[in-house]
């Protein structure tokens, strides 16, 4: 049984959970308890089709509740991590996401590789360092030595090949899901405003308007970057992250 709650980085207590299916497998009955206990309220399911949800989940009177109320979305998404058909369903899934109320649900059929690369992807974005994204996605294996790596090749797949770390990672996120998943910068934000804890209530709605195109990596943005999120102030983080290009505010 895979679940558990998101809760690294600057994500709220309560607000983020990920598991294996709770439709499939022999886990359903805890999955169901653990569900209630956490007060799921949108579900993202990576493993099946939008079109099928309902029917495959009649005998799952919860999930089946939120399929009918249109709080639970299936994305089909494929083993390609991250990938242009991957990349192209999670930014459904995010969009999804912010426009419904949590505490949410990501899961797949294992709860492992789909859902590990998008907790791991929203844990960057959140101020997660390596450490603890690799920590809690080795959760999910009890070989936990074996895979120490897997999750970070993923993570530098989503960098463009090029490593990341505790400096360069939350650009990285940022990047990969403004130019490859392509969500706005208002969507993003609004990312960071559903998942985030009380120290982001003072969010702005829009960050200001920049020019697209990919923000290139320096020593000093990443310095800029790391002062202001152990700060906690993620407002500024992003700001400074758009505004890069424009020359430091």
């Amino acid at each position: 049984m895979n679940f558990r709650e998101v809760k690294v980085g600057k994500i709220a207590p309560g607000i983020l959970y990920r598991s294996d299916s709770p439709i499939k497998g022999c886990n359903i009955g805890t999955i169901e308890h653990l569900a209630a206990n956490a007060g799921i309220k949108c579900v993202l399911n990576l493993e099946d089709h939008n079109s099928n949800l309902e029917n495959i989940s009649k005998k799952i009177p919860w999930y089946n509740k939120l399929v009918i109320d249109g709080c639970a979305i299936g994305l089909k998404m494929n083993l390609s991590i991250p990938g242009a058909d991957f990349n192209q369903k999670l930014k459904k899934g995010l969009q999804f996401m912010v426009a419904h109320e949590g505490p949410y649900l990501i899961h797949c059929f294992a709860g492992i590789d789909r859902t590990g690369f998008m907790a791991a992807v929203l844990e960057a974005l959140m101020g997660a360092t390596i450490q603890e994204i690799n920590n809690d996605y080795l959760l999910s294996f009890r070989e936990k030595e074996e895979l120490t790596n897997q999750i970070l090749y993923q993570l530098s797949k989503m960098n463009h090949g090029v490593r990341v770390d505790n400096k360069n990672l939350q650009i990285a996120a940022v990047n990969y899901l403004s130019n490859d998943v392509r969500l706005s910068k208002e969507e993003i934000m609004r990312l960071v405003k559903v998942l985030g804890d009380e120290e982001f209530e003072k969010i702005i709605d829009v960050v200001e308007s920049s020019k697209d195109g990919e923000i290139e990596y320096s020593e000093e943005l990443a310095n800029r970057v790391v002062e202001k999120l152990f700060a906690g102030v993620l407002e500024e983080v992003l700001n400074t992250i758009y505004h890069t290009k424009y020359g430091f505010p």
